[in-house]
């Protein structure tokens, strides 16, 4: 009984520390604000070639992967990307329909892998931002144990 006791303080004592931390912003912590895009200054900034917005140099830097891309360069970037001229939200699937049900599924073998990265790769040219797709491929390839 005695040792409930001390069990249960020490428990009190670690979760009333863990809520007055969690509470308080750190010096480290990163604050993102949330604020409605001023979609006519991105159309203008991503349109002008000697804007640090100017989309292709953008979609550049995003594609190599640059981790020094700061937010509001991301936001140009994905608000952007509807003021370009092959945007088309309606556009077909870059992919057969024969491939749909295997994309679907949850898990694959290894030798899945290959075609699932194959059309997930192809779906990201065609729409760079999809989601479900990024998530495929990235599945996918920790499957086949790449990066």
């Amino acid at each position: 009984m005695k040792h409930l006791r001390t069990l249960i303080i020490v428990a009190a004592a670690l979760l009333t520390a863990i809520a007055a931390g969690a509470s308080q912003p750190g010096a480290n912590e990163t604050k993102f604000t949330t604020e409605t895009p001023d979609l006519e200054a991105i159309q203008k900034a991503t349109y002008d070639r000697h804007s640090p917005y100017y989309y292709p140099r953008l979609m550049k830097e995003y594609m190599r992967n640059d981790t020094l891309m700061k937010l509001d360069k991301f936001r140009h970037l994905y608000f952007g990307y509807m003021f370009q001229e092959d945007y088309n939200p309606y556009r077909p699937k870059a992919f057969e329909p024969a491939a749909e049900n295997l994309i679907n599924r949850r898990e694959w073998t290894r030798g899945e892998c290959d075609s699932v990265i194959k059309y997930s790769e192809k779906a990201l040219e065609n729409n760079p931002f999809d989601l479900r797709h990024m998530m495929n491929l990235i599945s996918a390839l920790k499957t086949k144990g790449k990066r």
